[in-house]
């Protein structure tokens, strides 16, 4: 399996599912997002009966889940890490395990996820990734298509989330 790649996985109710997951500072990230995301998914038994309503809120859960448990992963080294940033005077094995936790701590990765459900195309993305839905027009035309939008600081619509998001704390 290529890393950070979820393989197409048909649910119940004709329910398919596709994702992929692009890591940056390695596949660990990604790799952790494939597996979760997917059986947050599954766990919610997407079904024919499931409205517009309650297929976003059922993606927005899974990505929060999978962003929360992710985080519960690295809490440890993240407190190890603060602790040892605190020795003032630089130990060269104080900094090797700075060194390890860091690398333990960083990375990330960007998903985008397609989900169809009572015919219906669903997409959901996070992060830099961007969307594209190519099919024919009505004249035998090819078209692009941008769906979903890049959450990057570029993007107002993503500023103002983020604002947000500061202002709840």
């Amino acid at each position: 399996m290529f890393p950070g790649f979820c393989h197409p996985i048909r649910g119940e109710d004709g329910c398919f599912l596709y994702a992929v997951f692009n890591g940056y500072d390695g596949n660990r990230v990604a790799d952790f997002a494939a597996q979760c995301l997917t059986a947050e998914l599954l766990l919610e038994q997407l079904n024919s009966s499931h409205t517009d309503t309650d297929v976003r809120r059922i993606l927005i859960q899974a990505f929060d889940a999978v962003e929360k448990s992710y985080f519960n992963t690295i809490d440890d080294a993240l407190a190890k890490k603060a602790d040892l940033s605190n020795y003032v005077l630089p130990h060269n094995e104080v900094q090797e395990r700075l060194k390890e936790l860091e690398q333990e701590v960083s990375g990330g990765a960007t998903a985008v996820v397609a989900l169809i459900l009572n015919n219906k195309l669903y997409v959901a993305n996070v992060g830099t990734n961007r969307v594209l839905l190519c099919k024919s027009s009505s004249d035998g035309q090819n078209q692009v298509l941008q769906i979903g939008r890049p959450h990057c600081t570029d993007n107002e619509d993503e500023l103002q989330r983020l604002a947000a998001l500061g202002e709840m704390q």
